[in-house]
């Protein structure tokens, strides 16, 4: 059975033959066409008057942006954008940037060792020797501790 909901021609029938009889012909369908169910937000700031259009976007948004980024509608959408857009790209560059930082850091100290023994040599004889140690924590353990990091470099060149 159906429920009582509005649609654009009126209430839709309860029983079958009710659906039958009041089906619109192909004339009807013709003349006007079936009109698409609207979805209506109830926000208040997003109808009436231009002025107030869009004041949920200003006050979750851009309320820490300076200038006309933080009052316009326009300016707000456009910096909104360009935000996330920068957001997405500066995610996978800080990956990179902390990688970069670790390795620096691993290898100012490994070359305290020997004159000879650098970074991508520590790194190809822990490979060789199946240590599971990422370069996050040897930086760590080279900042905290570099007599340790010496201790497993001595013991992965033999």
């Amino acid at each position: 059975m159906y429920k009582e909901r509005a649609s654009p021609y009126g209430l839709y029938p309860k029983t079958w033959k009710e659906m039958f009889l009041c089906m619109p012909t192909i004339k009807q369908l013709i003349r006007n066409a079936r009109q698409p169910i609207r979805n209506v937000t109830k926000s208040p700031a997003l109808g009436g008057c231009p002025q107030h259009r869009g004041t949920c976007t200003r006050v979750l948004f851009a309320s820490s942006f300076r200038g006309a980024h933080s009052r316009l509608t326009r300016t707000i959408t456009q910096q909104r954008i360009r935000a996330l857009v920068s957001a997405h790209r500066d995610r996978d560059r800080k990956k990179r940037d902390f990688r970069r930082l670790w390795i620096t850091r691993i290898n100012a100290v490994i070359r305290g060792v020997g004159v000879s023994y650098s970074y991508s040599r520590l790194i190809h004889n822990l490979y060789k020797k199946q240590l599971l140690l990422n370069r996050k924590i040897l930086a760590q353990i080279a900042i905290s501790n570099r007599n340790c990091l010496y201790m497993i470099s001595n013991e992965i060149r033999k």
